[in-house]
């Protein structure tokens, strides 16, 4: 096996966000330079859902959009004039998005983050899911047809989803078809089971031990979510982290950010082909 891939890419399964698709995962993971891209056979695939409601990228993006699983919805807001719809529920998830638009100068641009925010990540309480292991036994499906597949790329639901998987399928609880997860890379994640988010039944033990498969965390200094995304490191051995200024998104690499993305695909090469 190692002689017949010694020459092969890290192939990897790459999750798109919350109410996206596959195709603008590839569009936004292009915004890393070719040098990058060439190193890594990168495989896209569209969540089994169809949106179940506005996506946030209607507009920008051509449909069709997709989810990966659901959750309970949390309502919001509105002291913020006519970007509001209804009364607040004052759940987690809700509080963490209304600290954040303390850094909005008026109640009307709060009032159009908070909006996109629900449209577009999928603002949710996460205590109650839905079609959660039904998501996780479309993507085995996916991978044994498909693969074999090194690692997983995740962005936003697609890095829950990505993060929570070696630990089940280290506990045998999924992807027992396929071969271990030997490497995550995670754009604006956060932890199933953590402060913020619950954890769907399937997923209760993911992090309870800790992760040892590297992991590369992409974590935005004005993502809503950057405190969701460090403190997920703390359920991995050894994490490498790219902190960047932008938001909820997938960043360009500065130089900096360049050099620790290939030294990582240089580890993980050597994972993919031993």
């Amino acid at each position: 096996m190692a002689e017949s891939r010694a020459h092969e890419k890290p192939r990897i399964l790459c999750l798109h966000g919350f109410r996206t698709s596959a195709k603008i995962l590839e569009t936004q993971i292009h915004k890393w330079p070719e040098s990058v891209l060439e190193k890594l056979d990168l495989v896209y695939l569209d969540a089994p859902y169809p949106s179940t409601g506005k996506s946030g990228v209607d507009g920008i993006f051509d449909p069709p959009f997709f989810e990966w699983f659901q959750g309970n919805q949390v309502s919001f807001p509105v002291p913020f004039g006519t970007h509001g719809a209804t009364q607040c529920h004052h759940t987690i998830a809700a509080q963490c998005i209304y600290s954040y638009t303390k850094r909005f100068r008026s109640r009307t641009d709060a009032g159009i983050f908070i909006e996109l925010i629900v449209h577009s990540v999928g603002v949710q309480d996460f205590t109650e899911y839905e079609n959660f292991e039904e998501c996780i036994a479309f993507i085995e499906d996916f991978m044994v047809k498909s693969g074999p597949f090194d690692g997983l790329l995740g962005f936003s639901q697609g890095a829950f989803l990505a993060a929570a998987l070696p630990g089940m399928q280290a506990k045998g609880l999924v992807l027992t078809k396929v071969p271990k997860i030997k490497f995550l890379i995670l754009i604006c994640g956060a932890k199933l089971g953590g402060s913020k988010f619950g954890a769907p039944p399937l997923a209760t033990n993911a992090f309870s031990s800790p992760v040892k498969c590297p992991s590369l965390h992409v974590i935005g200094e004005n993502d809503f979510l950057k405190t969701e995304s460090i403190a997920l490191l703390d359920s991995f051995v050894d994490p490498i982290v790219i902190h960047h200024p932008k938001g909820h998104t997938i960043p360009r690499l500065d130089d900096q950010s360049l050099e620790i993305v290939n030294n990582f695909i240089d580890k993980i090469q050597n994972l993919a082909t031993a």
